[in-house]
C-alpha cells in the first residue's frame, strides 16, 4: 500500500495517516487485549507536553482499562 511505503520512507508509523477514530479504536482494542491477558500493566503520560498524552486522554484510556478489567473473565469484583 502506498501509505505503508510512505510511512516507511518517512520513518513513522502508518497510523499517522489514519483518521483519528481509526487510531483511537486500535488503541482501545490494544488496551482491552492487554487487560484481558491478566498480566497487568500501567500507563503513564510520556513525551514533551505538546506531543505527549494529555491528562484527559490518559483519564479516558484509564477508564477503558478499568472497564476491560471489570469485564475480564475471572476478575475479582470489589
Amino acid at each position: 500500500m502506498f501509505l505503508d511505503g510512505l510511512a516507511e520512507v518517512l520513518g513513522v508509523s502508518p497510523m499517522v495517516f489514519q483518521p483519528d477514530d481509526v487510531v483511537a479504536r486500535q488503541v482501545v482494542e490494544g488496551i482491552q487485549r492487554l487487560a484481558a491477558s491478566g498480566q497487568g500493566f500501567t500507563m503513564a503520560a510520556r513525551g514533551a507536553e505538546e506531543m505527549g498524552v494529555s491528562p484527559q486522554m490518559l483519564a479516558a484510556l484509564a477508564a477503558v482499562l478499568e472497564q476491560a478489567e471489570r469485564d475480564r473473565p475471572g476478575a475479582q469484583s470489589t
